[in-house]
Formats: structure tokens, C-alpha cells, sequence
């Protein structure tokens, strides 16, 4: 699966946060998309975990 590096790096620090691993955070962001690609369901993850981590932004 083709992720810009930033992604990948921000995925790993989430797994690391929630104490599971990439493949298991993965594994679970696919299980609820709806539609589209995987990258893309990642991509949107990523972003809506971060504005949930500050949501001053």
C-alpha cells in the first residue's frame, strides 16, 4: 500500500499509543471503512485522530 512516510509515522505513534500494533491498528481502521481504498481510510484516520488528540485546531 502506497503511504506518504509522514502517514506510516504517524500510524506507528498511534499503535504505539493505543499499545497494539501497527497490523491490528490497520486491521481495525479497515474493518469500519465504508467505502474507497485503504490508503484513503488511513489518510482520513490519521487526520481525524490527530484533530481528536488537540481539538483547539
Amino acid at each position: 500500500m502506497a503511504l506518504e512516510p509522514a502517514y506510516w509515522d504517524a500510524l506507528q505513534l498511534w499503535a504505539q499509543d493505543e499499545g497494539v500494533s501497527l497490523a491490528a491498528l490497520i486491521a481495525s481502521i479497515d474493518r469500519r471503512r465504508e467505502d474507497g481504498s485503504l490508503a484513503s481510510a488511513l489518510r482520513l484516520a490519521v487526520l481525524a485522530y490527530a484533530f481528536a488528540r488537540d481539538p483547539s485546531r
